[in-house]
């Protein structure tokens, strides 16, 4: 699914995106702030999520309201309600124990945070029999509405332009070459890769996904493939194709992004129209 991070480059985490596409504008914190840009406090590794964490709650308040909805359409909603609040007291235990990945410089924090919001729904609905593949389809919708909500259509064309940039494509050059320094082990690893003209703009190589060892921590690993259906959405948002052939979530070694300048790509569902999907976590 990738970036939102702090403006330094990478496609793939997807808050940044809006922030990225800001540069041109009046203002760094348009549309989707999973993180203040605020930094009244200063924080430290230990205590990062810590003192974000009133923030951060409030921010699972935004997520939930779109995954109440979703489940009121199967379940009734005294059930729904319970869920919420169990998630959201599960979610508070979770917070100071998320991994450090480089705080607000990082453009991996926030896209590692967003993704941990899942865990506790990831939990409760599997603990009451729900399928994996119902609730996968529950993070993809979950997600869907969130991007087509929160960045503006308005903003969409920037986002597009400054993603398949030239500059983006530098910041991206050097934010993988400081991934391979491995200086977070719970951090992601990638390799830059240039385009190949009439194929693809660039791509990206992940050697190692922060997201499918969060997943594995949390035992909710099952579900990682269903957040990488994520990037098809959010990046056709964008006019924007997403060419991946496999991915680590789905037991490959690597992830292999590319990107092409056509918003005609697939949106990510149903899954096995896609040829990076194993369907391995499915029974």
């Amino acid at each position: 699914m990738n970036n939102c991070k702090t403006c330094q480059g990478s496609v793939y985490t997807r808050r940044d995106f809006v922030k990225k596409a800001t540069l041109i504008s009046a203002s760094l914190c348009v549309g989707m702030n999973l993180i203040s840009c605020k930094k009244d406090t200063p924080v430290t590794e230990k205590n990062y999520y810590i003192q974000k964490k009133d923030e951060l709650l409030n921010d699972f308040d935004e997520l939930s309201l779109i995954v109440k909805n979703i489940l009121l359409e199967n379940f009734p909603l005294s059930r729904v309600n319970k869920w919420k609040d169990e998630a959201k007291k599960e979610y508070s235990l979770i917070i100071p124990q998320l991994p450090y990945v480089g705080g607000d410089d990082s453009d991996f924090t926030r896209y590692l945070i967003l993704s941990a919001a899942f865990i506790p729904y990831l939990k409760i609905l599997r603990e009451n029999g729900i399928s994996t593949r119902q609730i996968g389809k529950l993070i993809f919708d979950a997600s869907k509405i969130y991007y087509n909500r929160e960045i503006s259509k308005v903003l969409r064309p920037a986002i597009k332009w400054y993603t398949l940039s030239g500059f983006n494509q530098n910041s991206t050059k050097e934010l993988a070459l400081k991934t391979q320094l491995r200086k977070y082990k719970e951090d992601w690893v990638m390799e830059f890769v240039k385009g190949e003209e009439g194929k693809f703009e660039y791509g990206i190589n992940y050697k190692e996904c922060g997201l499918v060892k969060l997943y594995k921590v949390y035992d909710v690993a099952e579900f990682t493939p269903y957040l990488c259906l994520t990037d098809y959405s959010l990046l056709t948002l964008l006019g924007i194709e997403l060419k991946r052939t496999h991915t680590i979530a789905n037991g490959a070694a690597s992830c292999d992004f590319r990107f092409i300048n056509n918003d005609k790509g697939p949106t990510g569902w149903p899954p096995e129209s896609l040829p990076e999907w194993t369907g391995k976590f499915e029974s």
